[in-house]
């Protein structure tokens, strides 16, 4: 089985939980928040080793 996180289920199917249900507009805002967390919407650092070159995107987290 696959482990699904919380913002992959909300970018699959908030969509249609909004089209029945209604959200406050904190819930719309954390929604959000959440779809964006940890990507290149909000920003990050490029992290690279000196010993052995690897790198690796670090994107900054949403706080929710």
């Amino acid at each position: 089985m696959t482990k699904a996180c919380m913002q992959t289920v909300l970018t699959h199917y908030l969509k249609q939980y909004r089209q029945h249900h209604r959200l406050s507009p904190a819930q719309s805002k954390v929604c959000h928040r959440i779809r964006i967390c940890r990507t290149e919407v909000l920003g990050g650092q490029l992290v690279h080793c000196d010993h052995c070159g690897f790198e690796q995107h670090r994107y900054h987290s949403c706080r929710n």
